[in-house]
């Protein structure tokens, strides 16, 4: 098995900088605000001793992180897992039942290598495995 730690976790915002405000006041420390333009996504990277925690934000009416929160009304939107090698982790996943959002990873953040557990196959919870270059 090579899923190692937890990666970090999202949380869908429909203010990104209401939302970096509120985590400084935790202690959290705002480390960039990066744009996704492909994907019409504003994410935000916190910091808080080993926890690292994604805001994405919504540049678009008509994306997957409006239609989220929308849909769910809830702010965590999924949590990351790291693998070393995450073509050999889906496919011992998918040999356990668990499906893909995609038949092969996606380029991510920071040039990780991402896919997400359906979460119809994962008890309602999107989970992202992520694999760092």
């Amino acid at each position: 098995m090579t899923l190692n730690k937890l990666d970090h976790i999202a949380i869908a915002t429909h203010n990104i900088y209401k939302s970096i405000d509120f985590f400084n006041k935790l202690g959290f420390k705002h480390n960039k605000i990066h744009t996704i333009h492909n994907q019409k996504l504003k994410i935000a990277t916190i910091y808080f001793s080993n926890i690292y925690i994604e805001l994405i934000e919504s540049l678009s009416n008509n994306n997957i992180i409006k239609n989220f929160l929308k849909k769910k009304g809830s702010p965590i939107h999924h949590i990351a897992i790291e693998t070393n090698n995450i073509i050999q982790d889906m496919q011992r996943l998918n040999n356990l039942g668990l499906i893909f959002l995609y038949d092969k990873p996606n380029i991510g953040l920071n040039n990780t290598k991402i896919n997400f557990i359906h979460p119809k196959t994962s008890t309602n919870i999107l989970i992202e495995l992520v694999q760092k270059q």
